[in-house]
């Protein structure tokens, strides 16, 4: 069974033991490959409760040097994420800023409802609960804060 069909049974620790797995197993990763897993793991570890280690692995799932032909602000988005976890709400609106001040894709700022979500629910735990809409599919059906 993959980390996503973990996911999807609640399994979000043994998720994120997997893709942690995996990446030790895989040291021909490239960067996106590492940037996407890291952070895919830093959401497994957050969904299960484990604050500390989602930060950390939120840490390793931004670019050295973010790509020019990104269509979104990748590394405001992590950290985003990481100060959403850290309860920095400051820094969270200065990601937010750095967000709307970047590409646009499709007409509108990738992941910038996600970050208004965090800041929305910004005293509420990071992570699905029961009923939640998800507000993404395209990764992963967990994209979402209570909304």
């Amino acid at each position: 069974m993959g980390w996503r069909q973990l996911a999807e049974k609640g399994r979000f620790l043994d998720a994120a033991k997997l893709i942690d797995a995996y990446i030790k197993e895989h040291e021909d990763l490239d960067e996106l490959q590492r940037v996407n897993l890291h952070f895919h793991a830093g959401q497994m570890y957050a969904f299960a409760g484990d604050a500390k280690t989602a930060v950390e692995r939120f840490g390793r799932s931004t670019y050295v040097e973010e790509p020019p032909e990104l269509s979104l602000r990748w590394n405001a988005y992590v950290q985003a994420t990481i100060a959403f976890l850290d309860k920095d709400l400051k820094r969270l609106k200065e990601c937010r800023e750095e967000i709307t001040e970047g590409p646009t894709f499709q007409g509108k700022k990738a992941n910038l409802e996600v970050v208004d979500r965090l800041i929305e629910h910004f005293d509420e735990p990071y992570g699905p609960r029961e009923g939640d809409r998800p507000l993404f599919k395209l990764t992963l059906i967990f994209y979402s804060v209570k909304g």
